[in-house]
């Protein structure tokens, strides 16, 4: 039995991911995955990675 038959709606969510990555080092610093990111969210995980994070 084909699983789309049976639960169709699944396979139909929509997830935003916005990834913070160090261009110099290739390094990921951060992501955030949400079905509709706010910019307070996107604006949170930017001061938690400068707060981690040396200024260069």
């Amino acid at each position: 039995m084909n699983c789309n038959s049976i639960i169709p709606h699944i396979f139909s969510i929509i997830i935003s991911c916005q990834t913070v990555i160090d261009l110099y080092t290739r390094e990921c610093l951060g992501i955030c995955v949400g079905q509709n990111l706010r910019s307070t969210e996107v604006a949170e995980m930017l001061n938690s990675i400068a707060l981690r994070r040396p200024l260069p």
